[in-house]
């Protein structure tokens, strides 16, 4: 099968055939139906430094491995002992799987366990032919959403984990920071949980996504090259500041920035990488009772409830989708993906 391969550490991926994966009786073989690009497989492509200043895969990536964990497919063969998923489902999946033995996952957060992570150290969904081990949080489609949209559910997640943490309610006000692909996931994830007033920040080289917020529900965009931050969000809020301030741009000096944007009260959700520490004075979350929330990952809840808003068209990610490229062409969909005027590039068998 062809397939989408790291196999040094260094620059480049290959694009390759390989043997189709083999499954045991307790695996899941899937035809991968779409597999969407992620900022850290382009770190991984491009051999970058990650944000957190540290090269992380050196101590989790195994190689060789096949690339992807933001992936769709269909079920086409089962193990002996599997009774989650049948032959002909459509499904996604968490791409973590949990090894069972870990402190995490012996206490309950099994969720969060990283000693299998599709994409990294086991093969993931850059290829015709996956396999899926049962164990692994698998979620069945419906057939009216298309395998390109579904692939974009782990991201989806990812926003969606920071504002259910945030505990945001109906009515409440809220800002976004950064309208990269996370960015814009919180941002559809508070539209659907009812947040107004909804303003996304970016900066000048943002304006394609800064359209796209707007088509997806935002109620207000600013550059802040160009406006205050500040004066903008007081403007909107009557001087009030926003009950919730959504930092996912990974820029140390939008989360310094993003304290003073909440009210009295208010809170603030990271859901950023930073390579660079943030400077800030903690008087004003002292003073004002402001809190500050770090969120990654996602849950298997989370998940389910994910699946269940793009189920009932609650949150649609078609839009997201800037453009598809085949396997063969990898290498040119992953320079597109890193630029900042595209949402998520998606590769097909």
């Amino acid at each position: 099968m062809k397939a989408i391969l790291k196999t040094t550490k260094a620059p480049g991926i290959e694009i390759t055939n390989i043997d189709d994966p083999e499954i045991g009786d307790n695996d899941v073989l899937v035809k991968v139906g779409a597999s969407s690009i992620c900022g850290s497989d382009v770190q991984l492509y491009r051999w970058e430094e990650s944000k957190t200043g540290e090269n992380w895969w050196d101590k989790l990536l195994e190689l060789p491995v096949v690339l992807g964990h933001e992936f769709s497919g269909q079920v086409v063969e089962i193990g002996k002992k599997v009774t989650k998923v049948a032959v002909g489902d459509r499904i996604v999946s968490s791409p973590l799987t949990p090894c069972g033995s870990c402190d995490l996952c012996r206490g309950g957060k099994q969720d969060f366990c990283y000693q299998g992570i599709l994409g990294l150290n086991a093969n993931g969904g850059m290829a015709e032919f996956m396999r899926l081990p049962e164990a692994a949080p698998i979620f069945k489609i419906p057939d009216h959403v298309s395998f390109e949209a579904a692939s974009l559910l782990e991201p989806l997640c990812v926003g969606f984990h920071g504002v259910e943490k945030s505990d945001i309610k109906l009515g409440d006000t809220a800002m976004v920071l950064g309208p990269g692909p996370i960015g814009l996931m919180v941002l559809l994830s508070l539209k659907a949980a009812g947040a107004t007033n909804l303003l996304m920040a970016g900066t000048g080289t943002d304006g394609t996504r800064l359209d796209l917020a707007l088509t997806l529900g935002a109620q207000h965009v600013m550059d802040v090259e160009k406006e205050n931050a500040f004066e903008k969000a007081m403007d909107l809020t009557n001087g009030e500041g926003f009950d919730f301030v959504f930092e996912a741009s990974g820029s140390a000096a939008a989360f310094s920035q993003a304290l003073n944007l909440a009210k009295p009260w208010g809170k603030v959700v990271s859901t950023g990488t930073y390579k660079d520490n943030a400077a800030f004075n903690p008087s004003s979350m002292v003073s004002y009772n402001k809190t500050i929330i770090g969120s990654g990952g996602h849950s298997s809840t989370t998940w389910r409830r994910a699946v269940a808003l793009i189920t009932e068209g609650i949150i649609s990610l078609e839009a997201l989708v800037s453009k598809t490229f085949p396997l063969d062409e990898a290498s040119t969909a992953f320079e597109l993906a890193a630029q900042r005027d595209v949402a998520k590039i998606v590769l097909t068998p």
